[in-house]
């Protein structure tokens, strides 16, 4: 059974909604979770699109790059990741000239066990980093204030810890993410179909 845990989630600029939830309100949860704050549009310089989720009762998680793409075959298979939501919130910052700013992470992750702090997520890639550094600062340095007074960790990972530290166990989930659906219609037949145990990073 999920425990209860305070979780915040920006609904607009001038609401913060706490709410606590058990494993019996999981369907209110994902409810409230399913409005994204941002919508991404056809990509011409990057591969976008929609990935449909198993662990979100067939949720269409949308992504904008194929580095998101493949860092949501990750999430689909590890089985310490509760729920996760693409483009989740916005955080307002104001930069050096005090101009005001919106930054958007690219995914929540939250986790089933209390002792591991769930996650704002940006994926980017390791050469756009290097590049932009500078520009990127002050969006990342507010994101990490926000997640500071509100239980979260701010993580940014590249193809360096997305596919290159993982490109076995990449390639594995990716070939059986093909076959999920084959794996479930088998068993509602009563068939019984041997499946990978425990496949984590």
């Amino acid at each position: 059974m999920r425990p209860e845990r305070p979780f915040c989630i920006i609904c607009n600029e001038n609401i913060l909604l706490y709410l606590a939830f058990s494993h019996q309100k999981t369907s209110l949860m994902l409810r409230i979770l399913k409005k994204r704050v941002r919508e991404i549009g056809p990509k011409y310089s990057s591969l976008s699109g929609y990935f449909i989720s198993k662990k979100q009762d067939s949720e269409l998680i949308q992504f904008e790059s194929s580095l998101e793409r493949d860092y949501i075959y990750l999430l689909e298979f590890d089985t310490s990741v509760y729920l996760y939501l693409e483009q989740p919130l916005s955080i307002t910052y104001f930069d050096s000239n005090n101009k005001r700013h919106k930054y958007t992470p690219d995914f929540l992750v939250r986790y089933s066990d209390k002792n591991i702090c769930d996650k704002l997520v940006e994926i980017k890639y390791h050469d756009d980093l290097i590049r932009n550094s500078l520009k990127y600062s002050e969006k990342f340095n507010a994101a990490r204030e926000y997640c500071k007074k509100n239980n979260l960790t701010f993580v940014i990972l590249s193809e360096k810890e997305i596919r290159n530290s993982n490109i076995e166990y990449l390639t594995s989930v990716k070939f059986l993410s093909s076959y999920r659906d084959a794996f479930e219609i088998f068993e509602k037949n009563g068939h019984k179909v041997e499946k990978p145990v425990n496949l984590t990073t």
